[in-house]
């Protein structure tokens, strides 16, 4: 029994021997791949000094708009993808009864009775029409 528990154990050392001989090939290989890299990535650099020479350190020029996006900007030449033929959010939360809605809303106690009182009591930005009166009421 001796034999064979000697045979596992050196069996055990070469496996552990072996992996621990892939994993350092493995690390030589990635840093041999790190060091090609930052070659070619120095040689690049060397490339393409001389075309930026003229490019000096300014910090401003890094945070300014591009030119297309200044462009874009320009009121002028601002044209809505499409035309608005409702409500913007402008015009919405100009309405009182609107604002009280979307807060119980966001606090998820827009379905109570108590709250769709409150919706219903609160003043509107726009003015009825006389057609809009009606002497139905809702109930809950």
């Amino acid at each position: 029994r001796a034999i064979v528990n000697k045979e596992r154990v050196e069996y055990r050392m070469d496996l552990l021997e072996e992996k621990q001989h892939k994993q350092l090939e493995k690390k030589l290989e990635i840093e041999r791949e790190e060091m090609e890299q930052q070659r070619r990535l120095d040689l690049l650099r060397q490339q393409v000094a001389s075309q930026f020479e003229h490019v000096g350190i300014d910090k401003d020029r890094v945070i300014q708009n591009t030119k297309a996006y200044q462009h874009a900007l320009d009121a002028k030449n601002f044209k809505p993808l499409f035309e608005v033929h409702g409500y913007n959010i402008d015009e919405l939360m100009q309405d009182q009864r609107f604002k009280i809605a979307t807060a119980l809303q966001a606090a998820g106690l827009h379905k109570n009775s108590y709250a769709k009182q409150v919706i219903l009591k609160a003043h509107t930005a726009v003015q009825s029409r006389p057609s809009m009166v009606s002497n139905f009421e809702l109930k809950d």
